[in-house]
């Protein structure tokens, strides 16, 4: 799952090959797999397999075209904070599960196109669906479109490392063997690559995460798509550390002017 986290990239351009028999028992035994689904804070995130009977290129979301996907990954859950912390939490160790065994995916979440891919009927009144992910081979020759929106959505860039992770005094980790774990929270993807996540480690190496907000981000959406990249960066700290004792404390911070809201501790 470590080389998985390193080699995963967001994929726009499919084969159009349906995944393998194999794959495809694997994936469906995942997700019939209740404990699978189940977030940090305890909630179920529905997840629906489709597949897609007519291939077309459609522009399903804002950072691209989606080509020749055979098949969608669709999350349904309630629309609470800490239901959108689960399904980021959930649905990114599946797609790492998923590019353990080669099959390629890409996170689509809010920005996507409900209308144009019916893929499940509509959610009860408080549900909604807050993430979407073709699912398939990616194909050997990446469209120049691909590489385009992977610029425009800042793909390939990360924050600097002592910009995202602290000690207990708020000053940078010297920690050798602490910022290799943390490399890999590093990586995680997120919402047009905003990173929101800001991670304190304490002397017992408990690990603080915050959110940094981006100003007026997702408001349009109906639903917190920033929490969702925290869980995205939770699931990224327990595969590299192994540290799964989550608790919860009261505090808002301040580095150099800027605020940070708590959202949730991880325990070694």
């Amino acid at each position: 799952m470590k080389k998985a986290m390193l080699n995963r990239k967001s994929e726009r351009t499919y084969t159009g090959l349906p995944l393998s028999e194999d794959h495809e028992k694997k994936l469906i035994a995942y997700l019939e797999d209740d404990k699978n689904r189940i977030g940090i804070n305890g909630n179920t995130i529905a997840i629906y397999y489709q597949k897609v009977i007519e291939q077309k290129n459609e522009k399903i979301g804002t950072y691209g075209i989606i080509k020749k996907a055979p098949a969608y990954l669709i999350t349904l859950c309630k629309n609470t904070s800490e239901a959108m912390l689960d399904c980021g939490y959930v649905f990114e160790k599946l797609v790492l599960y998923l590019e353990s065994m080669g099959i390629a995916t890409c996170w689509l979440g809010g920005t996507f196109n409900r209308n144009k891919i019916k893929l499940v009927e509509g959610p009860a009144t408080d549900e909604i669906i807050p993430i979407i992910s073709p699912v398939g081979y990616s194909a050997r020759k990446k469209a120049m479109m691909d590489h385009l929106f992977r610029k425009m959505a800042h793909s390939d860039s990360r924050k600097d490392f002592d910009l995202l992770f602290y000690d207990q005094e708020k000053t940078v980790i010297d920690d050798t063997n602490l910022k290799k774990q943390l490399a890999y929270v590093r990586v995680a993807p997120s919402a047009s690559n905003q990173q929101p996540w800001r991670v304190v480690m304490d002397s017992e190496k408990n690990a603080h995460f915050y959110i940094h907000r981006t100003p007026k981000y997702g408001e349009q959406l109906g639903y917190d798509i920033q929490l969702i990249d925290i869980g995205i960066a939770l699931c990224h700290y327990e595969l590299a550390t192994g540290n799964k004792r989550y608790f919860k404390k009261t505090e808002k911070i301040s580095i150099e002017k800027e605020y940070w809201d708590y959202v949730i501790s991880v325990g070694s």
